[in-house]
Parts: C-alpha cells; structure tokens; sequence
C-alpha cells in the first residue's frame, strides 16, 4: 500500500476518534447535569401563579391579594393609663420679633415649619403678615430684633397664641405626691413643644441677671450716678459743717 493512502487512512482514523470523544463527553455531561441540577433548576424556575384578578359588577378588580406591612412594636409608644399624653403645638414657625410689651410679642417674616397659623396672622402694612404670641411674664428674657424660633398652642376662648420661654417646673416634687408614685406606673417624658427658643434651637437664656446683662452701659451709669450722689452729700455735709463753725 502506498505511504499517501495510509497517511490518508490515519487521518481519517483520528478524525472519527474525536467524534466519538466528544460525543461521549457531551453524552457525561448531560447525564451528570439531569442527575444533579435538575431539580435545583426546576425549583429556580417554577413560580407560583397568582390568582386571576376579575371585576365586579362596581368596576372595581377582585382576586387581588391583600399586603399588610409588618408591624415595629418597638416602633409604637403606648403610654399608660393615669398618665399625661404630649402637648401638641398648634404652629411651630421662625419669625423675628418687632414688637414687644410685658406679655405679648409680635413677630414678623413668618416662616412656618409645621401646623398653621390659621386666623391668628394678621396683615400689617409696613411689614406684612405678623403673629402675636402671649407669653406672660416671660417677655423679658426676648430680644427686640432677634429671630426666634416659637412652638405656639392656641388658648381657650382667647384669640391669641401663647408660649413660653422657661420650661415649665414639676410643682410639689411632680411624682413625688402622696398618692402619685402608689400606682407603680412609670409615665414617659415628653419634651414641652409649647415653647420659643433661638433660631437654632438652643435655649434662650432665663438666668436671674440675664436681663441686666443686655443693659451694661444703664447699669454702668446709674453707679456711677449713685457715687456721684453719695459724694455730693458728704461734700455738702463738710462745707455745711464748715460755714456754721
């Protein structure tokens, strides 16, 4: 036989052995992916269908499957019977003060941040839209200019908001009260919203001095006039004293 037609020959021998590897090996594979991924494959690929929707006789669509949102109890503040619930603030609202006597103040370039003021604003021709707020004794601790932050309630059967600048004190030890702490009950502790602080949200200062302190230079002279006076008087004294020797 001549060499060209066994090199032909062995060619064509490699060729059909390939065929069969690779069928076999395609043959391995397919019985090893039946065997073990194919129930992981219909699991991932099956799907619950959900119930036909239909419409009612009022158009509206049946069938459809309710969704309730899951509930955070910690999320929920129940307060207890016996105790006091928190004061809402009828508008919490930025204004800078115009006007102010010894119990109500008047704000203008009102910016409201919640709640409304409803009819409690006013219109003012010089400035716009003002609010007055009654604030009682605590009129002294504002600042006429300042811009103040003010959670304000409405009052009963008055036609003016009111709020305050201190925190309003436990009176009779608050809890301490014979009768009040028996109950065992442990009430929460809100935060007064009913109040008026600085634009950004710190105190205003309600120390004893703090008025005095915003009028120096009165303070400053009126000791001055005082040792003036007291000098004058002992000078008057000696030249008294002196004429009638």
């Amino acid at each position: 036989m001549p060499r060209s037609a066994i090199l032909v020959s062995l060619v064509g021998s490699v060729v059909v052995v390939r065929r069969l590897v690779n069928l076999a090996a395609a043959s391995v594979v397919s019985i090893a992916i039946a065997l073990t991924g194919l129930p992981s494959l219909v699991s991932a690929t099956s799907t619950t269908e959900p119930p036909p929707e239909s419409v009612d006789e009022q158009g509206g669509i049946t069938g459809v499957p309710s969704v309730t949102a899951p509930l955070n109890p910690s999320a929920v503040t129940t307060i207890p019977s016996g105790c006091a619930s928190a004061n809402d603030p009828q508008v919490v609202f930025i204004g800078q003060l115009i006007k102010i006597d010894d119990t109500t103040a008047t704000y203008s370039q009102l910016q409201v941040r919640a709640g409304s003021l409803g009819g409690y604003s006013t219109i003012d021709a010089s400035v716009g839209d003002v609010v007055n707020v009654r604030y009682g004794r605590d009129t002294k601790f504002l600042s006429q200019g300042h811009t103040y932050l003010v959670g304000a309630a409405s009052a009963i059967n008055s036609p003016i908001l009111v709020s305050k600048v201190r925190a309003a004190a436990e009176l009779f030890g608050g809890d301490q009260v014979i009768g009040q702490s028996d109950q065992g009950t442990a009430c929460p502790r809100f935060d007064d919203p009913i109040r008026t602080f600085n634009e950004d949200g710190t105190s205003i200062d309600t120390g004893v001095f703090s008025p005095l302190l915003d009028n120096q230079w009165q303070i400053l002279l009126a000791i001055l006039v005082a040792v003036g006076l007291v000098i004058a008087s002992l000078a008057g004294v000696v030249i008294v004293k002196q004429l009638f020797r």
